[in-house]
């Protein structure tokens, strides 16, 4: 088991060092390939606490949130807060961020990242996570797949697997209005269904080409 020695030892700033790979190493990772410097990552920005099995990760500037938490024993990652401000939107930059949490999940030797997606709830805007977390490779859990083929029904829609349907005008209109919450997971192995889609999205946004993801 990684990390057995450390089951009770609280890790924070100071101490994450004792990790094979720190998460330093993904802060140092967005500041430098995401915001370009230009949003700097400083120690004011960011806070580590927790043990090994609910590492919480805070990271906080101008216009940006991000809270996640690391279970090394279970090798998961549940993102908990991921949030960006309106007039930072639409410009490819939550989708690198979180091309960046993949990048160093994978590297580390994680199983898979988890969220339970749900509206924005201060407007009807179109870019809440109901769509985005679709859009960047998550899947719905087998309850949740089951109420989304239930609204096709409703509306005598064709079946259409999320990402696919999301991906279409029709599809994402509906989704604005009738979408839900739900639980769901991006799968790290290289060549699951969540690297597929989020690939896919991201060449067809011209974030990455081909070769790049």
């Amino acid at each position: 088991m990684r990390y057995k020695n450390l089951s009770q030892e609280r890790i924070t700033k100071d101490s994450c060092y004792l990790l094979d790979k720190d998460p330093l190493e993904f802060l140092n990772y967005v500041g430098v390939n995401v915001f370009k410097n230009t949003i700097p990552i400083r120690s004011s920005n960011w806070d580590i606490d927790g043990t090994i099995n609910n590492l919480k990760v805070h990271i906080k500037v101008t216009g940006l949130e991000i809270e996640i938490y690391l279970d090394y024993i279970k090798e998961v990652v549940h993102v908990y807060d991921f949030s960006i401000e309106r007039n930072n939107q639409r410009k490819g930059l939550g989708a690198r961020i979180f091309k960046s949490i993949i990048d160093y999940c994978q590297a580390d030797g994680f199983e898979k990242v988890t969220c339970t997606a749900g509206n924005n709830f201060e407007d009807l805007h179109w870019r809440n996570s109901y769509i985005t977390a679709i859009k960047f490779g998550f899947l719905m859990d087998h309850n949740a797949h089951i109420r989304y083929c239930d609204m096709l029904k409703r509306f005598k829609l064709p079946y259409t697997d999320p990402y696919n349907f999301i991906m279409t005008k029709e599809g994402e209109d509906l989704w604005k209005y009738k979408g839900f919450p739900y639980y769901c997971e991006y799968h790290l192995n290289p060549d699951s269904q969540s690297h597929i889609n989020f690939e896919n999205y991201l060449v067809r946004r011209g974030i990455l080409t081909e070769n790049q993801f």
